[in-house]
């Protein structure tokens, strides 16, 4: 009976050997941080979808505690990605209204090129996804250092006027939120 059990030790993908249990052992844990940065979008995408909710709701729908909850949107709302509408509504029988969330569209904005051989097309948009800026520019030179140059140009002239960014204090936001 016993030959025909089978032992499974967990493998090396890469070498196919027996993957040695210190090794494992070394691999950095997620920390806090990067568990904030996961709830922070999460909670993002939700709002994307759904539009205007409470806390309470955002708690229930994400199954994350409230205490969490309060945390993860007190930080999105000091970094400006999303803001209370003023709004109140009740979601339960009992306790006081929820104050209503949304996400703030110029809270962060999100910058697209693309360098083709003839030309560069550049695309900004806001956090909602709605295009704000459009536009392509033909290279005046295939030199690298031209290209850039002409590049960095263009950035600047299509994001930093006050018409594009109304807080032309605010940088553009250097981490990536992938919302759908």
């Amino acid at each position: 009976m016993e030959s025909e059990l089978e032992i499974v030790r967990f493998r090396n993908p890469a070498s196919g050997l027996p993957a040695d249990s210190g090794t494992l052992a070394k691999r950095p844990m997620p920390g806090p941080t990067f568990l904030r940065d996961i709830n922070q979008a999460r909670v993002l995408r939700l709002l994307k979808e759904k539009g205007v909710l409470s806390r309470a709701e955002v708690a229930g729908y994400l199954g994350l505690t409230r205490s969490t909850v309060t945390l993860v949107i007190g930080e999105l709302i000091k970094k400006g990605l999303i803001a209370p509408t003023g709004e109140t509504f009740v979601t339960q029988l009992t306790g006081r209204p929820g104050a209503a969330l949304k996400l703030n569209g110029e809270g962060a904005f999100f910058l697209g090129v693309e360098i083709g051989a003839n030309e560069v097309h550049l695309l900004l948009i806001n956090l909602f996804g709605s295009i704000i800026h459009r536009e392509t520019v033909q290279h005046r030179s295939t030199r690298p250092e031209v290209v850039c140059r002409d590049l960095v140009d263009l950035v600047l002239r299509s994001c930093g006027t006050e018409r594009l960014l109304p807080k032309p204090t605010m940088p553009l936001m250097p981490q990536a939120f992938f919302i759908r």
